[in-house]
């Protein structure tokens, strides 16, 4: 893993290049070898709360995903075997990057390169009683690393809870690199790396558009026998719903909204409930609270749907 990328260092150290390193590890399968397998004992690791089972208050999509996933029948002992592989495969990736810095050092490069380490998306890993992801937007899925360094003009060390997003990084590098902005681009420059004040919040949507239905698509996973019962029974047809619209979310410091047509809205306190267990949308109470946070998913989806200038009207061409 990154020898690749390391012989394309050495290859192009002469003159300036875009080098992008994408590694599909932590990913399905998750499987890893040693001795990164053995660097986190199953059984000396922690799993976060949860939902009792049938998820109560949440959206139906999250009920059929755990349906699906036979998240109920999922034991403590198997959750925490794929979040030690997981663990050991984020270690070989460490080991890596180090590596590859490491190169850009000996080159000496290091200095005026600027580095961006991310990525697309996270994982359940046992968070809600999950392991992969689906079309949901809790932090364990959207929240992802981010770590940027250019000894040249970033101050290194710096750390911040500052909210930002991955579209924040174009505007960022173009500063970096001293290169003009075109028109309609999203984003805004990151704090600590420029003198850009933070933002009061982020976005993030998934998704497609289609109309709701349901279709039958795929097989629950045979659950273990329980008591009084002869077996588990075998693998039996699941029926999923369609996804109708995007799932948008806004989220604070301390707050999150989820909507998506047709489902229950979630609303969730970052501060007293970070693993989001508890929809507080379907609760007494909070009634002012989800109207800002919906005022705020509305503005900025009015906002972000057309960002490029349209053509000038041509009177003499008829259009």
């Amino acid at each position: 893993m990154g020898d690749r990328a390391e012989a394309f260092f050495r290859a192009h150290r002469e003159r300036p290049f875009c080098a992008w390193v994408s590694i599909p590890d932590p990913h399905t399968p998750y499987q890893v070898s040693e001795p990164y397998a053995s660097l986190y004992p199953p059984e000396t690791l922690g799993l976060p709360p949860r939902e009792d089972a049938g998820y109560a208050d949440k959206p139906e999509r999250l009920r059929r995903f755990a349906a699906r996933m036979g998240a109920d029948d999922v034991d403590e002992r198997t959750l925490r075997r794929a979040l030690s592989i997981y663990y050991g495969m984020i270690a070989l990736i460490d080991e890596t990057v180090g590596r590859l810095l490491a190169t850009l050092a000996e080159l000496g490069l290091r200095e005026d390169t600027i580095v961006v380490f991310t990525a697309d998306h996270g994982d359940y890993m046992t968070e809600h009683g999950f392991v992969r992801k689906d079309a949901s937007l809790y932090d364990s899925l959207t929240r992802v690393p981010l770590l940027l360094s250019y000894p040249r003009r970033v101050p290194a060390g710096e750390r911040t809870d500052a909210l930002v997003s991955l579209v924040d990084l174009f505007p960022t590098l173009a500063e970096l690199m001293d290169l003009p902005l075109p028109p309609g681009r999203s984003g805004r420059r990151l704090p600590v790396a420029t003198d850009a004040a933070p933002r009061e919040a982020v976005y993030a949507e998934t998704g497609f558009e289609g109309r709701l239905q349901e279709r039958e698509d795929g097989f629950r996973p045979a659950r273990r026998a329980r008591d009084g019962e002869r077996d588990g029974g075998g693998a039996q047809p699941a029926h999923f719903r369609g996804v109708r619209g995007r799932i948008k979310t806004v989220r604070t410091q301390a707050w999150k909204y989820v909507h998506q047509p047709g489902e229950l809205p979630e609303l969730y306190d970052l501060v007293a409930d970070p693993h989001e267990l508890v929809n507080l949308a379907v609760r007494p109470g909070y009634g002012e609270r989800l109207c800002e946070m919906q005022r705020m998913l509305l503005d900025w989806t009015i906002e972000s749907e057309d960002t490029l200038p349209l053509p000038a009207r041509n009177p003499d061409a008829g259009v």
